[in-house]
């Protein structure tokens, strides 16, 4: 990146690696950090009882979709999780395939963010702020 740009001004331009760069930066705090707040938020909301009834329901739905307890095929794909692949079906194993995929692209993309690769192994029992 260039040390001539004025960051202040908004039609300064960016060269296209750190345009790059900025976007998955962004996308993966929004990731992490981001879903931590927004849980966290919807937790307050549905907790606190001088909260509007609708306020809180929002909430409350919001968590129940965050936990995938709203989409039958989420409710599958959870249950498909504690599954042995021997006891699945074709159907199960192409979607626990696409799962394990969009897990490993994401463990990619936060390696690369800290230019560090990562050989550890995808820890699926830790529930993370969701346990």
């Amino acid at each position: 990146m260039t040390d001539d740009i004025d960051y202040d001004d908004p039609y300064a331009s960016f060269d296209d690696a750190e345009t790059a760069r900025v976007r998955a930066e962004i996308a993966h705090l929004a990731q992490t950090e981001g879903l931590r707040v927004a849980y966290s938020a919807a937790v307050d909301l549905a907790r606190d009882k001088k909260t509007p009834a609708a306020a809180r329901g929002g909430a409350a739905r919001t968590l129940l979709e965050i936990a995938g307890m709203l989409n039958q095929r989420d409710r599958a794909a959870a249950e498909a999780v504690n599954k042995d692949p021997s006891e699945m079906t074709p159907a199960e194993l192409h979607a626990e395939l696409r799962r394990l995929g969009r897990l490993r692209r994401a463990r990619d993309r936060s390696a690369e963010l800290d230019d560090e690769p990562s050989d550890e192994p995808l820890n699926e029992d830790d529930p993370g702020v969701f346990g």
